[in-house]
């Protein structure tokens, strides 16, 4: 890289890492960081090692097994700098962020040899995509950027074949792929794609398919073996695929990527204003592509994206896993083709060739662009991940200071646990959702913090978010039914209330198994997290083989079967 190449990815890094620089202020989030960080824990350098044969969160995956032993390691390393102090660990995140927006202006520049201009602005649409709030906060993301670095050093390295560095850069960034998360599998298709509609050979398509296949084989042959070994030690991942997938995975996937966040809070998709303005964002950048693919200058640059992202969007559509974050990976697909139409129309403009179609294309990235920056940290705030936060904190040291006041013979059964915070209504299409804690990671701190005590919970995920304290009533002797506040789950802040989406199943409440399965010989006593401390709730009426009949400290119900309950977010 030229002087000046280096001068512009010093700037990406710096914009980059201003955007996050908050997240140092933020405890430890996510739901499984604590989990991941218990089984990182190393006492030196020696023993790194062994991570080759961990798994990432332990065992505690919920009935999948992570083998990341890359990501695994960037945890033991911090674990061996900073212990369980969470401004390592966010600081490891931003400077990961901060080099994978670096690697997308390398990737642009070597691999698609776009000029200067246009690789800083898709490194910056990428930098600054609010699908980063997704992942930069929350530590147990972080293999996200590993893998963006591990993509763009392979198309970089898919440059150079059939050189030696060429070699070296593919095999490279496939290990950083494949060993950083499973989604790295798809690598092997993204070079492939890249060789076989940038690298064709002169000889036409067989020649091209020829070309495309022998150089994909370090790569094919990287994700193979590792996934074999994978197998080996933990067997194979469990699939849920369903065909509705290959249709809804996508346009969730897209709309994400090119409409994530809505300035103006529109709640798309609920809203039909939402629906109309994420509906004209797509049509028109589907336009444009069609339009560019039969008569533009960058056609192949354009079937590249299409075609990398469709694969790995086809990878988790058949394994049946959809998370907000994994559009993170393919933000640099999109800003590519979005950077080049953006300045195939200045180009047009500047020398007035077309010029009505140049502004209507200019127009149509503009409609995309603008609301993403406008959604980017740096002119939005986002205090989800703060008030998550504060929340995880608070739980865990009041279920300390419980589990040390109860006697040994009492096990607390958690009706809600602050699994989520999340300021919006939309499950997939808003990146503004912070997670805190689910059970297993309850669990996990306890195993840590050396409180050997058994902990139930009711619900687990299905009860996502709920702080607000709910209704609770026997139904029978071994069922309990349960009643959340009037409008959903409210979740408590000492200065104002966030709302969310309803979690009550309907007007019939939601009940479950009392005592919880799998519980022990311990006399269960239920508990209510009201958002500054677990009360219980009446005790004396909960042994086992105990009437039907309302437990104490709960609103009554007005009209039974409706959900009346007063959340108690400010108790007396």
């Amino acid at each position: 890289m030229s002087p000046r190449d280096r001068a512009i990815a010093a700037t990406v890094l710096a914009l980059a890492f201003i955007s996050y620089a908050w997240v140092l202020d933020l405890p430890l989030t996510a739901v499984d960081t604590i989990p991941t960080i218990a089984a990182a824990r190393v006492s030196a350098l020696a023993d790194l090692p062994d991570l080759l044969i961990r798994e990432l969160r332990g065992g505690a995956g919920g009935g999948f097994s992570y083998y990341r032993p890359l990501t695994l390691c960037t945890y033991s390393l911090n674990y061996l700098l900073s212990g369980w102090k969470p401004f390592g660990y966010h600081l490891t995140d931003l400077l990961l962020h901060a080099l994978a927006a670096a690697s997308v202006f390398w990737m642009a520049r070597v691999a698609f040899d776009r000029g200067r201009r246009q690789a800083l602005l898709v490194a910056a649409l990428f930098a600054l995509h609010p699908a980063g709030i997704e992942v930069v906060p929350a530590i147990s993301r972080r293999e996200e950027p590993i893998l963006v670095i591990g993509f763009a050093l392979a198309l970089v390295g898919a440059r150079a074949l059939p050189s030696r560095s060429g070699w070296w850069g593919v095999v490279a960034g496939s290990v950083i792929a494949v060993t950083s998360v499973e989604r790295g599998l798809v690598v092997p298709a993204v070079v492939g794609l890249y060789v076989l509609l940038r690298r064709p050979a002169p000889g036409g398509i067989v020649a091209s398919l020829g070309r495309a296949g022998l150089w994909t084989l370090p790569s094919l042959g990287v994700a193979l073996g590792f996934f074999g070994l994978r197998g080996a030690l933990f067997g194979t991942h469990e699939i849920r695929y369903a065909p509705a997938n290959l249709v809804r995975t996508p346009y969730e996937f897209l709309l994400s990527a090119v409409y994530p966040q809505q300035p103006l809070d529109l709640h798309l998709p609920r809203s039909l204003i939402g629906v109309a303005l994420g509906g004209a964002c797509l049509l028109g950048v589907a336009a444009l592509l069609v339009w560019n693919l039969w008569r533009g200058r960058d056609r192949s640059l354009h079937a590249f994206a299409i075609a990398a992202a469709a694969a790995y969007c086809l990878l988790f559509a058949v394994a049946g896993q959809r998370h907000p974050w994994y559009t993170y990976t393919a933000i640099p697909a999109f800003a590519l083709s979005l950077a080049a139409l953006t300045a195939e129309a200045l180009e047009a403009i500047r020398i007035r060739r077309a010029a009505v179609r140049a502004w209507l294309q200019l127009l149509a990235c503009a409609a995309v662009a603008v609301p993403l920056v406008m959604s980017s940290p740096v002119l939005r705030d986002y205090p989800a991940w703060r008030i998550a936060g504060r929340l995880g904190e608070t739980f865990t040291a009041e279920l300390r200071r419980t589990l040390e006041g109860l006697p040994p013979e009492v096990v607390p059964v958690i009706v809600n646990l602050p699994s989520a915070y999340r300021e919006s209504s939309s499950e997939y299409l808003v990146t503004r959702s912070a997670a805190i804690l689910w059970p297993r990671s309850v669990l996990a701190w306890c195993r840590v913090q050396g409180l050997e005590r058994e902990v139930a919970f009711l619900g687990a995920a299905d009860l996502v978010g709920s702080v607000a304290a709910p209704q609770a009533e026997f139904s029978s002797p071994s069922a309990l039914r349960i009643w959340f506040a009037p409008g959903g789950s409210q979740y408590f802040d000492p200065e104002q209330e966030y709302a969310t989406r309803s979690l009550g199943p309907g007007a019939a409440g939601r009940e479950f198994p009392y005592p919880p399965p799998g519980l022990g010989s311990g006399r269960p006593e239920l508990f209510v997290f009201e958002g500054e401390r677990l009360r219980p709730l009446a005790a004396a009426a909960q042994a086992r083989g105990s009437p039907p009949g309302r437990l104490g400290g709960a609103a009554p119900i007005e009209e039974p079967g409706k959900r009346l309950a007063e959340a108690v977010l400010h108790p007396s």
